[in-house]
């Protein structure tokens, strides 16, 4: 009812700012709930735009004829770092808000945090490399 009517596929930056936005607005007028519409869109636009930026080097390259192991690669760590910023974006909406983001970041500047944080994105990056 609202993606479509804004342009959807051909506006998709601006249809999933407003849907997400709206969402969030629905379901109740808090901070952290529209911090997460506003992430998840912000999260989304950024894969859109950079996607087929990204993209056409790569195929200009032939990488996914010639190297098809490091096309994988490449595309599985693309999925993993979207991956990981949706995810975020729900803890914060969905479960400590942003005074809680505010204290996560400042916890993750020791280095047990940052060796959690690569282990996280570790593991997410090898589950979508294999198979």
């Amino acid at each position: 009812y609202i993606y479509v009517p804004l342009g959807g596929k051909d506006r998709r930056v601006l249809a999933t700012f407003a849907t997400f936005l709206f969402v969030a607005y629905w379901h109740d007028v808090e901070a952290k709930l529209l911090a997460w519409g506003g992430l998840n869109a912000l999260f989304i636009a950024l894969e859109s735009v950079a996607t087929p930026a990204l993209q056409k080097p790569i195929l200009a390259l032939g990488l996914p004829t010639r190297h098809p192991f490091l096309y994988r690669l490449l595309c599985a760590g693309g999925g993993a770092f979207v991956i990981i910023l949706l995810m975020a974006g729900n803890m914060i909406g969905y479960s400590f808000g942003l005074s809680g983001a505010e204290a996560l970041l400042g916890s993750a500047a020791s280095p047990a945090a940052r060796a959690e944080i690569l282990g996280v994105a570790g593991f997410v990056f090898w589950c979508l490399s294999v198979g």
